[in-house]
């Protein structure tokens, strides 16, 4: 009777986590299929206004990534007790090409770059 009573309860016990694992895969198959369908229709409302389709994308501040809160903070890679040494000793400071994007860093390389044309940036 014991024996039974074992095998019943560990039945029991599956069944009712197969049927958690199903009600759960199925509770997440219809909210996917509700953002596919409310994506569908939010695509073709772009498509009937004549619209261009904007993909979803989380929205995040440049300032809220973690590369600008090293530097922020004047330790990003370490070069900061170099640049400290320079004004201490009176060097001067990195200074960055007039109009340069990348201030002057890849100054020595662009000259040797033939496959590529400059195009103003808007």
């Amino acid at each position: 009777m014991n024996d039974f009573l074992n095998s019943l309860t560990r039945w029991t016990v599956r069944i009712v986590l197969l049927m958690v694992g199903v009600a759960f895969f199925l509770s997440l198959l219809t909210v996917a299929c509700v953002l596919a369908a409310f994506w569908g229709l939010r695509a073709l409302w772009a498509k009937l206004t004549g619209q261009p389709v904007t993909p979803w994308v989380m929205p995040m501040r440049a300032a809220s990534s973690w590369a600008s809160m090293y530097q922020r903070a004047g330790s990003f890679g370490g070069m900061t007790g170099a640049a400290a040494a320079d004004k201490e000793e009176g060097g001067a400071p990195f200074t960055p090409a007039a109009g340069s994007k990348r201030g002057g860093i890849l100054s020595k390389v662009a000259g040797e770059v033939s496959d590529v044309q400059a195009r103003e940036v808007h």
